[in-house]
């Protein structure tokens, strides 16, 4: 299998911060304490893998269910209503990779300005996606998350 990136990936204004292996331990913690003196019900099967970084929400792994789903949630409501965003971890980094294609010189808002994703562009980035989230999938997967993160400004 492969292994989660290190670092941040960014597209213009989004990206997805990774962290090493031995920084989840301290991640993961505090996403099991109480939140805002809420008890956040953060399910110990949930395994984060990164935050998503412009709202700081936990992109995290699902280790109860076959394949290790992937998902998001808000963080601060008080309860935790998650969004699967890959039906897979290897769907996933693969989603991650292909994000990587199409972020090469377009890392932050002002290199996107200045080498936008054309019409074709994001075209084919939306159908890449969507192949590789949506194939062999009975799972319901939120491609908006993606494409959100793409056009966020």
């Amino acid at each position: 299998m492969k292994k989660l990136p290190s670092g941040t990936l960014y597209i213009g204004y989004g990206g997805i911060r990774f962290f090493a292996l031995d920084e989840l331990k301290s991640l993961q913690s505090l996403y099991l304490e109480k939140e805002d003196g809420v008890n956040g019900r953060w399910n110990p099967a949930w395994i984060v893998i990164g935050v998503e970084e412009s709202l700081d929400d936990p992109v995290f792994a699902d280790q109860s269910e076959s394949g290790y789903p992937v998902y998001t949630a808000i963080h601060g409501e008080g309860e935790w209503g998650p969004v699967c965003i890959a039906p897979s971890l290897i769907a996933f980094l693969q989603a991650i990779q292909v994000i990587n294609e199409y972020s090469r010189g377009r890392e932050n808002p002002i290199s996107l300005e200045k080498n936008p994703l054309s019409v074709q562009e994001f075209q084919s980035l939306k159908m890449a996606l969507n192949e590789v989230l949506c194939r062999d999938s009975n799972t319901k997967v939120d491609l908006e998350f993606w494409l959100d993160w793409l056009l966020a400004e």
